[in-house]
């Protein structure tokens, strides 16, 4: 008996990563995820780096094997990212303008002269831009918080979301 509860232990920590491929994440995993990482850049700039009461833009999340377009992933990501630094008191400009948002191809960062006009029309001290890669089992996220002016990045967080239907479905899109 006390061998078998030993091996049950001991099996239950060889689990590390469950199948999602048959089932659902769900919403409150999803959005928790989002959450967390949210709470990651905040902290570092807390530090003094960003102040909360100038204005934030949050870009759409992209592919990054696609870094012009982005899915129904990316954009609900955005509005999780962004919903999570207004909820932290933070001024998050909403412009809708998602297309003029996005990375470049050439992979730099929001440095368009259409968006330092954007930036500097609402007086923004930070975009937040990110990518995502998919894989098999995963899909790879990568957040950043950028000065615009500089294109220093002031913040960074890195997160897995676990590849399930639900998510699957929102990367087709």
């Amino acid at each position: 008996m006390r061998y078998a509860l030993v091996l049950m232990l001991f099996l239950s920590g060889c689990v590390t990563h469950k199948d999602y491929s048959k089932g659902y994440l769900g919403s409150t995993e999803f959005i928790k995820k989002n959450q967390v990482a949210v709470d990651q850049l905040a902290g570092q700039l807390g530090q003094g780096k960003v102040q909360k009461d100038y204005p934030v833009l949050v870009a759409s999340v992209v592919s990054m094997n696609q870094l012009n377009r982005t899915s129904t992933f990316g954009r609900l990501l955005s509005e999780q990212v962004s919903a999570r630094f207004s909820q932290l008191q933070y001024q998050v400009v909403e412009p809708k303008l998602r297309g003029d948002l996005m990375i470049r191809e050439d992979g730099e960062f929001l440095m368009t002269r259409e968006l330092k006009e954007i930036a500097k029309s609402v007086s923004a001290q930070a975009v937040v831009v990110g990518t995502y890669v998919e894989t098999s089992q995963d899909i790879f996220v990568n957040l950043k918080v950028v000065q615009p002016e500089t294109n220093h990045v002031l913040a960074a967080a890195s997160y897995a979301i676990p590849m399930a239907k639900d998510v699957t479905g929102m990367l087709k899109n």
